[in-house]
């Protein structure tokens, strides 16, 4: 998946303008998810719960720190 995101950020798909690849970002995705859907979609869950939860955090830090750094509050407002 690090390889395909990778080249996705270079060059959506084959298709893109300039740059060509032989493959379709959305076939090696597919392939890459094979039959089992239901784990793959728990995956993704998964690791969506872990950013959220990443992302409130840095948010709280970033808080903090322009709190204690500069004395300004920032309204703490955090994704559910």
């Amino acid at each position: 998946m690090g390889k395909i995101t990778a080249k996705i950020h270079a060059c959506t798909d084959g298709d893109a303008g300039g740059i060509a690849f032989a493959y379709e970002s959305e076939e090696e995705i597919i392939k890459a998810i094979g039959d089992d859907f239901d784990r793959f979609a728990s995956e993704i869950m998964a690791w969506s719960m872990f950013y959220k939860n990443q992302m409130n955090l840095d948010y709280q830090l970033f808080c903090e720190w322009c709190r204690d750094k500069f004395g300004i509050e920032v309204k703490k407002k955090l994704v559910n």
